[in-house]
């Protein structure tokens, strides 16, 4: 005979164990799919909110260009110029929330590569150049910002530092100055420091001054408070950090902190590529199918197009009709709105990748969709070019210079 009482013990607490941990793992596969359905629920939102909040921009900024194009008249070129001001300032609030939101989703990608930091301040510049001069403040780039290159996306850098200037000038005294310069901190990192001569910040701006809505004492001056925000979490998802370096009663520093990078050998060739594809001019004649249901932006397009004697726009309200458009005549480009009221424009791009009679015809997407993951899968189905609405025309252009130049023999 012999004892075994411990051993039923030990019997009895596996398996005791072994429940709690098949229990333990339901619980967990539950919770990620739940995940996983609110970030897809979250991803549909953020799809749905862009489309709605931007179509209505298309058209207020649209026709303002298109209205100060047609006119002389100095009033009403204040007028368009004013439309246009706060249509961008919607449109910007509308791009940081948007952002901020695809951030905390995990969805905002970024396309890190070697990045000059002097493009990006001077493509920074380049856009508060005009608040600058109005209130006649001088910016001021240290020449040695040229020898640096950093790992960013450089979109998302210019970003950063058009928010960071923008606020420079914006809370900066009349006739003050602004200093951007850069500097290797440690091995391996880069700081570029944005200064201004404003009046600095209060003790405890560092309770708020990263918290997205939160714009301190100072309501005087226009603005949404997410421009800090939006860029320490920017700065962050490309391996950096913005930091507030001091503030006091002779203005703010900022501190933008990145990883150097190598200057990149075809960087030139690069630059001189884009510049002669931009240089072309449209193939003429040129025949362009619309397909796009909103009227709105129909119109806009159609007196966009106008002035061209040579393009001929022909205007499809519905997936069906765009499709039959085509096959009754092939156009030399294709412009396309992705949320039809019959079928989707991912489903157009689908059945024409399909025929060997459309496959090669330059498709350029036209949709308020500015999330990442749709541009995705429309390039992915074939599409030669995707830009989000409000249309810029200089871009649509562009992209139709170097399509149809393709296309053509």
């Amino acid at each position: 005979m012999r004892d075994v009482t411990d051993l039923r013990r030990a019997q009895s607490e596996i398996l005791e164990l072994n429940a709690a941990l098949e229990q333990h793992a339901l619980e967990l596969e539950e919770a990620t799919l739940e995940a996983e359905r609110a970030n897809g629920a979250k991803s549909e939102f953020l799809s749905r909110m862009s489309h709605e909040l931007r179509t209505p921009l298309n058209a207020i900024l649209g026709f303002a260009q298109i209205l100060g194009m047609q006119t002389t008249d100095p009033g009403i070129l204040d007028s368009a110029a004013a439309i246009l001001e706060a249509g961008h300032h919607l449109l910007g609030l509308v791009n940081e929330i948007l952002d901020i939101a695809r951030i905390e989703s995990g969805r905002l990608d970024c396309s890190l590569e070697s990045t000059s930091v002097q493009s990006c301040v001077r493509g920074a510049v380049d856009l508060v150049r005009q608040d600058a001069l109005s209130r006649k403040i001088e910016i001021r780039v240290d020449r040695a910002i040229d020898t640096y290159y950093v790992l960013a996306d450089r979109k998302r850098l210019v970003q950063i530092f058009a928010n960071l200037l923008s606020n420079a000038v914006k809370y900066n005294k009349d006739a003050g100055s602004v200093t951007v310069q850069c500097g290797k901190c440690d091995a391996g990192t880069c700081r570029i420091r944005v200064r201004d001569t404003g009046r600095g910040l209060p003790q405890n701006a560092e309770e708020w001054l990263f918290k997205p809505f939160e714009r301190g004492p100072d309501r005087a001056v226009p603005g949404t408070g997410l421009g800090l925000a939006l860029s320490r979490s920017l700065a962050g998802l490309m391996g950096g950090n913005l930091v507030c370096e001091t503030s006091d009663s002779s203005g703010t520093a900022f501190i933008v902190e990145m990883t150097t990078a190598p200057r990149p050998a075809d960087e030139n060739l690069h630059s001189d590529t884009l510049h002669r594809a931009h240089s072309n001019a449209l193939p003429d004649p040129l025949d362009i199918v619309l397909i796009e249901d909103d009227p709105a932006s129909a119109r806009l397009l159609k007196k966009f197009f106008a002035p061209f004697e040579t393009v001929n726009l022909r205007i499809s309200d519905s997936g069906d009709d765009g499709l039959r458009s085509i096959q009754a005549k092939r156009p030399d480009a294709i412009l396309l709105d992705l949320n039809l009221p019959d079928l989707s424009g991912i489903e157009i791009l689908k059945q024409m990748q399909a025929s060997n009679d459309t496959c090669d015809i330059p498709v350029i997407v036209l949709t308020a969709d500015a999330t990442d993951a749709m541009m995705e899968i429309a390039l992915r189905e074939g599409a030669a070019g995707y830009l989000t609405k409000p249309i810029a025309f200089e871009a649509l252009t562009s992209v139709l210079r170097r399509e149809t130049t393709r296309s053509k023999p």
